[in-house]
């Protein structure tokens, strides 16, 4: 049986709960371990949030002062996990009170601060660690070549993990994964963004609402509250969801982008071309239905478009609701179902129904 040695974590957030997680499966990791960490105190200022940290997290007890936990003849460690303008003074003191000393990065908020906090260490003679976590590993080491190489390092949809298809919620589980395959926090992300721009989007509603009126007041009715509710907030509700991940996310990084161009990025950046032409076409973005780009290495632009009413997209929902199955859910189902048919509507179609030009663009019949 290893010898112990008790550990104090000062901080149960974020950090907190990895180092913890670290802490409590270490020996499945490492079974030859010589010195087993013996997790005596977590430490944090809110009494009864620290203490019900503790009890989800695996430590023995809690402190609500870090002064009281690095007193402690018990403890042998301090692990510091707070926020960067701390670190300092709580390790300098643990040092000063023999305690070997873990930090989490960065080390500190000044080179002058890193410099008292190592002088401390040396005086005291402990042990002393900053946190890098997972940089090391081979893993992380390759999200970090993929990263420099402009390439992907990981993706993934919800409905892979709820099991729940088209999943609406938002995606906290394929956030999470994406986070832990590249081993960074949610506040270390240089960008997030979202694939529309709501305020156009509603703008489409409001005119094409007002333009039909009174006609479509059912639909109306079902929308807008939800709008007013929620979708033109979309910038906090994001946020807050994201702050779950990493409180000190900066909103200033959530980005929208215009929906035809999420479809054009989401199929050209993950190909193997470094230049092409990019044809989208949907139901209908914040205006565009269908849209031309072209790709050159980490830059697409959009030179053509096609505007709503006129949808290849909607016209084919039309057509799936016709035929009996659900629109926005029923599409491939009826795509699938297409090559045992026979094409004997082509020509009413075409003629009909639609406008097809010389050079590929259409204008859809209203009427």
């Amino acid at each position: 049986m290893p010898n112990t040695i008790g550990v104090g974590l000062v901080g149960y957030k974020f950090m907190g709960k990895s180092h913890s997680n670290a802490y409590r499966q270490v020996e499945a990791f490492f079974p030859d371990l010589a010195l087993r960490p013996d997790m005596k105190a977590l430490c944090g200022r809110d009494a009864a949030a620290v203490a019900q940290a503790a009890h989800q997290l695996g430590w023995q007890g809690y402190e609500t002062d870090w002064r009281k936990l690095i007193a402690r003849n018990d403890i042998g460690l301090i692990d510091v996990s707070t926020p960067g303008d701390s670190h300092a003074e709580i390790a300098i003191a643990a040092a000063e009170n023999g305690k070997h000393v873990f930090c989490e990065k960065p080390l500190a908020n000044t080179l002058a601060e890193a410099k008292q906090m190592l002088a401390a260490v040396k005086r005291a003679g402990v042990v002393n660690m900053v946190h890098f976590n997972y940089r090391r590993v081979p893993a992380v080491q390759l999200a970090k070549q993929l990263i420099d190489d402009g390439r992907i390092v990981a993706a993934a949809q919800e409905e892979r993990f709820t099991r729940h298809k088209h999943d609406p919620g938002f995606p906290h589980h394929a956030i999470g994964y994406c986070l832990a395959e590249a081993g960074i926090a949610a506040d270390e992300l240089d960008h997030v963004v979202f694939y529309d721009k709501p305020f156009l989007k509603f703008e489409r509603l409001l005119e094409t609402y007002i333009a039909l009126a009174p006609r479509g007041f059912r639909s109306f009715k079902m929308s807008i509250p939800l709008w007013l509710k929620e979708k033109l907030f979309q910038k906090s509700l994001l946020t807050g969801e994201i702050e779950k991940f990493s409180a000190g996310f900066d909103k200033g990084r959530l980005l929208f982008c215009e929906h035809h161009l999420s479809h054009a990025a989401s199929a050209f950046f993950p190909s193997p071309f470094e230049s092409a032409a990019v044809l989208t076409m949907d139901g209908v973005g914040e205006w565009a239905t269908t849209s031309a780009a072209t790709g050159n290495g980490n830059r697409l632009e959009i030179f053509q478009e096609i505007h709503f009413p006129h949808s290849l997209g909607l016209l084919y929902s039309a057509a799936t609701y016709y035929t009996g199955f659900k629109v926005n859910s029923g599409e491939y189902k009826v795509m699938g179902l297409a090559p045992y048919g026979e094409p004997k509507y082509v020509d009413l179609i075409v003629n009909e129904l639609m406008d097809l030009k010389e050079d590929g663009s259409f204008r859809l019949n209203m009427k």
